[in-house]
């Protein structure tokens, strides 16, 4: 999942920025190329990982030269701690633009780290584990006015646990997904964006909402409801300064396995924090960016985020609120566009910075 979100991300930067530039160069706009990057990152997750993507791009013949390009991204990452991810993922828009189709078939083996499930767990419970997945699904979107959208979904994945700690919780087969799971399941989305750029919005808001279902009808093994919200709002304080905010949650109602039960941390959820060092049923994370261009493609983020998980809604604790900060900079290689480099520097969680990525957290 989180190496996905990388492989999404930079498809996006290179459909916006790469063959953007490529059909710079002409006076009219290609109908189809590709562009060839390389892709390299450092998180505490995956220490530096390193790979390729090739995106191939098209627009039918019939359609506008302003429509955004359809693309098709094979994607192949290697990393530090021995993880594999291949992905491969398309972006398909019909009726000039109205109707935007994602899809992906992924493959992983992704080495991670398991500290139980609740907002207490221990520090001294870590364990390692080690799942091989297979994945995919696609997401229909209907553009209804502008900045307003929905949209349908289906996701399947067949998730094996390889190789588990002998002493640890999962090797008890007591934790839901312990042996590894089949999901499948359907879902509906509805979003709103109004900001005035995709990457480095300085003002505008975005505001998505998600419900999916998965059960035995569907060829899962687990029935649960899945429920996500995420609000952004960005204010501009100046014409090189932007305060950025996100408030996220995400929920379960029935048994869902240990891996895909709601989470924070990683480098774009509560940077410090290793990505899923809390997990539970119900999980709720605010963040705030305060981020300055300062001139020749630099710019410059302090920031901050808590987060916490609760078995119910009812059952949040303040005492259980975890809570971080930092700083970053910032490299832009195309400032029109607001795509970047990013590399930040987080503290207060048990996997302190740096996060060098792709763009910014949110």
């Amino acid at each position: 999942m989180r190496a996905r979100l990388f492989a999404t991300v930079l498809l996006t930067v290179v459909a916006a920025a790469g063959a953007k530039a490529k059909e710079d160069t002409t006076s009219t706009r290609k109908r189809s190329g590709y562009v060839f990057i390389p892709a390299l990152y450092y998180t505490p997750e995956t220490e530096s990982a390193g790979g390729a993507v090739v995106m191939f791009y098209f627009r039918p013949k019939s359609s506008p030269d302003d429509v955004k390009p359809s693309t098709i991204t094979p994607t192949l990452i290697f990393t530090q701690r021995e993880q594999v991810i291949v992905d491969l993922g398309a972006s398909i828009y019909f009726d000039d633009g109205r109707y935007w189709l994602t899809a992906g078939v992924s493959f992983q083996r992704y080495p991670d780290k398991f500290w139980g499930i609740g907002p207490d767990t221990n520090e001294e419970a870590e364990e390692d584990f080690t799942p091989r997945t297979f994945a995919v699904g696609g997401t229909l979107r209907r553009s209804l006015r502008e900045g307003l959208s929905v949209g349908a979904s289906y996701e399947f994945s067949n998730d094996e646990i390889t190789e588990v700690q002998e002493d640890g919780d999962l090797a008890t087969g007591m934790v839901d997904g312990s042996a590894g799971a089949v999901v499948s399941g359907v879902g509906l989305a509805v979003s709103w964006d109004t900001r005035d750029n995709t990457f480095y919005a300085t003002r505008g808001s975005f505001h998505q909402a998600s419900v999916r279902w998965f059960g035995s009808a569907l060829g899962s093994d687990y029935d649960y409801v899945a429920f996500n919200a995420d609000v952004r709002k960005y204010v501009a304080l100046g014409p090189r300064t932007v305060l950025a905010l996100q408030g996220v949650y995400a929920g379960v109602d029935g048994t869902a396995p240990f891996r895909l039960l709601p989470q924070f941390g990683g480098p774009s959820l509560v940077r410090g924090y290793w990505a899923g060092r809390y997990r539970d049923n119900h999980t709720a994370v605010g963040q705030v960016d305060l981020r300055v261009k300062i001139g020749w493609h630099v710019g410059a983020i302090a920031f901050g985020s808590v987060g916490n998980v609760a078995p119910r809604l009812d059952a949040f604790r303040s005492e259980t609120i975890r809570a971080t900060g930092g700083f970053g900079v910032r490299y832009f290689f195309n400032e029109t566009e607001g795509v970047s480099a990013r590399a930040d520097f987080a503290f207060g969680g048990n996997a302190m910075g740096p996060y060098i990525y792709i763009n910014e957290a949110f």
